[in-house]
């Protein structure tokens, strides 16, 4: 620090700011909560719905928050969303069974108790089948599960199709369980008819991440050099499980440089994931792409490689990369020796590595094993992993921490091809995705289920991953917003985490949280003894919900009241903001005049 003597008995210093990092812009609200995609617990100003809904989406089914943010926008000037995911993982172990049914040595079903019965440790430990692939009895029993034989069949023509008797996920569940895996067309073509066994999990199956609240963006497997060096992999810029399913990737136009010194050069193609070849939807496109890391080409300086995350030791968010992403869909990841320059110059992406099983514990069985297509340079369809293969989108799911590759194998392209697709897998939103997500009335009054997350007290996942999210925003340096919302979160069922909101706003002091008191059906004489506790100047109740059109079905549906009020109070924030700045112009006026007088 340096300090400057302009003239006696004035002084200036020298501040140095390089470590000061750089303020946000002024918005009037932040608002947090689950959305449909986006990067989780990284705070992001939109200025318009249509940038919310490019960055976090349109799915109003089970949030509030695309709704918060329209309504607020028609007043506000930017909000600043942060995702809430995650609610910790889950583990179905030794305790908790899951069941698969076998042919031979391969898992063809794998099913999981339904959390339609909002059972806390169902499992299927009782559930019995006997007969043959057209014909087989199976007794759905378990732990906390309602008993329900039935007879089905594996023909998906047949009437009594598994599928047609027991749903197909975990919404459309007709009974105490259902497939999270099912390979249907593996049985239908195996030569073995045999329904051989039902097996249970002998040992944990645990879905989680390196981040504590268990949820992982996917990302596609390692890209292999036509030596099978790892170059590079592909990871969605979005968190959840939802980014399994979003985009493809095809590597196309590969040129390989006959002079071993000279970089060779390929295009990556950004997919809408419901496309097919013949019918291509490009996303994005990078042409003329190379792994030379000095070259003005080089793939993590032309797609980028930079993101953001919430580093807990440090308590602030930390920006990791080196290049600026030019995608809104996908980051790349490049291998230790591409960035360092020593594979060999003329290498080309070639294939890439096995896929990884999305389920485990089931010792002595595997999977069957993704399947690929072999193409070639002149036709239309891209050699890489097969999206037409119904049973293939079994593997783009979340990954268990135990999974292996199982009987999967590496993809190498035909030699006379030049292109190739990659799948994404891994993605996790971090809950249990046999739990059904509660809006509305449906919210779970002990308050273990509010979309999807468990915040009945102050150490369960849901409160925890809340909480995380709130401390983000609690620097005042860093994050500057007026207003705070948590739409749905109820002082009656969640006063664990509308505490914690409420200690925040107190000890920045200098915004208002919003805070939402009743569910849905709730009394006036509730949400007046509910107000009663709330003893906080920097906290706004209001009551009751309020109809609205749900932007996402235009349905008419229930909000709670800090989805609609949030413009109003912007309003009033600042004619109130002004109507001080006049008193306090008023008083130094009377003052100076009084001065004068005396």
């Amino acid at each position: 620090m340096t300090e400057i003597i302009l003239s006696p008995g004035v002084y200036t210093q020298e501040l140095d700011q390089s470590f000061i990092p750089p303020g946000q812009t002024q918005t009037g609200l932040a608002i947090v909560g689950p959305t449909e995609k986006g990067a989780a617990y990284v705070p992001t100003d939109v200025t318009s719905y249509a940038d919310f809904v490019a960055k976090f989406g349109t799915d109003t089914s089970e949030t509030y928050v695309p709704q918060t943010v329209f309504s607020y926008l028609q007043a506000g000037i930017s909000a600043k969303v942060t995702r809430v995911l995650g609610n910790g993982g889950f583990v179905f172990n030794t305790s908790n069974k899951v069941a698969a049914i076998v042919n031979g040595s391969k898992i063809v079903t794998v099913l999981f108790p339904s959390k339609n019965k909002e059972a806390a440790s169902a499992n299927l430990n009782e559930c019995t089948i006997t007969g043959t692939y057209n014909n087989f009895d199976f007794l759905i029993s378990g732990s906390q599960l309602d008993t329900k034989p039935i007879t089905a069949s594996f023909d998906p023509t047949a009437s009594n199709y598994l599928l047609k008797l027991i749903g197909t996920n975990e919404y459309h569940a007709t009974s105490s369980i259902f497939p999270y895996l099912h390979f249907g067309a593996f049985f239908t073509g195996s030569t073995d008819s045999a329904v051989d066994a039902l097996v249970f999990n002998d040992s944990a199956i645990t879905y989680t991440s390196s981040y504590s609240e268990g949820y992982d963006a996917a990302a596609t497997p390692w890209v292999l050099s036509d030596a099978g060096v790892r170059l590079f992999r592909f990871v969605h810029k979005s968190h959840g499980f939802a980014t399994n399913r979003d985009v493809k990737v095809s590597i196309a136009n590969i040129r390989q440089n006959s002079d071993a010194s000279i970089y060779s050069t390929f295009d990556v193609l950004v997919r809408k994931y419901s496309d097919t070849d013949r019918t291509q939807s490009i996303l994005e496109q990078f042409n003329g792409v190379s792994l030379n890391p000095d070259a003005p080409n080089y793939i993590a300086r032309v797609i980028g490689d930079k993101y953001k995350d919430y580093n807990q030791t440090l308590e602030r968010i930390i920006e990791h990369g080196d290049y600026n992403s030019a995608s809104n869909y996908i980051r790349v990841e490049v291998f230790d020796a591409v960035s360092a320059g020593s594979v060999v110059p003329n290498a080309i992406p070639n294939g890439f590595e096995p896929l990884v099983e999305p389920v485990a514990g089931f010792t002595g069985y595997t999977l069957p094993s993704a399947s690929y297509i072999a193409s070639n340079t002149a036709s239309i369809v891209y050699s890489g992993f097969d999206y037409s293969n119904s049973d293939n989108i079994n593997y783009l799911n979340p990954v268990p921490a135990e999974a292996g590759t199982g009987s999967n194998a590496s993809f190498t392209k035909p030699t006379n091809d030049n292109k190739f697709t990659i799948p994404f897998q891994g993605g996790s939103d971090g809950t249990n995705f046999a739990v059904i997500k509660k809006i509305g009335s449906a919210i779970k009054t002990d308050g273990t289920n509010v979309f999807g997350f468990d915040l009945s007290t102050s150490s369960t996942g849901g409160t925890i991953a809340y909480q995380k999210a709130i401390n983000i925003l609690s620097n005042p340096e860093e994050f500057s917003f007026d207003l705070l919302a948590l739409p749905g979160v109820i002082e009656q069922y969640h006063n664990a985490v509308t505490g914690i909101a409420q200690a925040m706003v107190e000890q920045r002091a200098d915004s208002v949280y919003i805070r939402d008191l009743t569910g849905v059906n709730d009394t006036v004489a509730t949400a007046v003894n509910l107000t009663a506790g709330v003893d906080s100047s920097y906290s706004a109740t209001y009551f009751p919900w309020v109809q609205v059109n749900d932007i996402g079905s235009n349905k008419v549906i229930y909000v709670p009241p800090s989805v609609v009020v949030l413009d109003k109070e912007r309003s009033g924030c600042y004619y109130g903001f002004l109507a001080a700045v006049i008193w306090l112009i008023g008083v130094i006026v009377l003052w100076l005049v009084g001065g004068l007088v005396k």
